[in-house]
């Protein structure tokens, strides 16, 4: 053997089959037999290593898409578009599924024609048979090359055709071993989906469904903040976050105290926002400390009284732990002494 070629074109093979670009790789091998120069041409097929790479390439490019998105509508927009122009496809729709219920609510529907979106609640019978929505049911793609392939009756291939699906894919999403969530994908006439196709299907309907769910919280989390945010600011009780500083062996040696609403600073004739308890009580310091410690150690929190000579008058106190926001996290609650006002 004197030495090959490799080298990538489009190529026709013996079965009349047409392979795109890259698809099929020639290896041209040139060797000598008594001063005899021969070819031979072997073929490698590479066609599912550069659709695996596409699909890699795709998926990187939908969680950069996702990155700055914060509605489930921008979400759901996007993946959409994005995968229906990545497979040529007619539809991709996003469906809330209860499968109790035998029913299921497109959440967002696109169609590349531009015709007008499917949406409202179905019944899952509608377009499958109850051997499909069984098998996404147990968590398995359901694929149909053919919505007319003789498995459906002919009324619910006509609905199909109705809607311009030939043929499609369905993709569950199941939580707990209950099947909540699905992309389905459509194209317009008979198709061959290919394993590659389905394999991107179901990582972009996981993808899709956790992001959606994070959006779902973030959104729940800011209604629940600027909630607690109004309640925090308008309450006469004065409210401060602090947190408990600790040495190496679990002493408390200061406090700092993170925030603090209008009241508290009201009531006390001083703003604690980002402060320290040694700057704003030198001399009581381990008063302080010994308090919060108290408070970190009983489950029930510490009650007490103190008297601020700054205020001019009685404070009674409730000091409690957050283990949700840390182990050293306190909120301190406050006003002042019934019995001071009462005299």
């Amino acid at each position: 053997m004197k030495g090959f070629v490799k080298q990538e074109k489009l190529c026709v093979l013996s079965s009349g089959t047409k392979v795109p670009a890259g698809g099929i790789t020639p290896l041209l091998f040139v060797w000598e037999i008594k001063a005899v120069n021969r070819l031979q041409w072997f073929f490698t097929d590479i066609t599912e290593r550069k659709e695996r790479e596409a699909n890699l390439a795709f998926l990187a490019e939908l969680m950069k898409d996702f990155a700055p998105l914060g509605s489930v509508e921008e979400i759901m927009k996007t993946a959409a578009a994005r995968i229906l122009s990545h497979l040529q496809l007619s539809q991709c729709s996003f469906i809330e599924v209860n499968y109790s219920l035998r029913e299921c609510t497109i959440l967002y529907n696109l169609r590349a024609n531009g015709a007008a979106s499917m949406t409202g609640t179905y019944k899952l019978t509608d377009f499958h048979t109850e051997k499909e929505n069984r098998l996404l049911a147990s968590g398995q793609p359901m694929i149909i090359n053919n919505v007319e392939d003789g498995a459906r009756s002919p009324e619910k291939a006509a609905a199909f055709r109705d809607i311009d699906v030939g043929s499609v894919v369905n993709i569950p999403y199941l939580i707990n071993g209950k099947w909540v969530f699905n992309l389905g994908v459509t194209r317009s006439g008979a198709s061959q989906w290919s394993k590659g196709e389905v394999e991107l299907l179901q990582e972009v309907c996981s993808r899709v469904w956790i992001r959606i769910e994070r959006a779902k919280a973030e959104e729940m989390l800011r209604i629940s903040e600027d909630k607690y945010r109004t309640i925090f600011n308008t309450i006469d009780l004065g409210f401060v976050f602090c947190e408990a500083m600790m040495d190496e062996k679990r002493h408390i040696t200061d406090i700092l105290y993170l925030d603090n609403n209008p009241a508290s600073a009201k009531i006390m004739g001083q703003d604690y926002k980002g402060k320290k308890a040694s700057e704003l009580y030198p001399a009581t310091k381990d008063y302080w400390c010994r308090r919060a410690e108290n408070a970190l150690k009983n489950n029930n929190g510490e009650r007490y009284e103190f008297y601020s000579e700054l205020a001019g008058r009685h404070i009674d106190a409730y000091a409690v732990k957050i283990p949700a926001l840390g182990e050293n996290m306190l909120a301190i609650v406050f006003q002042e002494a019934l019995q001071a006002k009462k005299e």
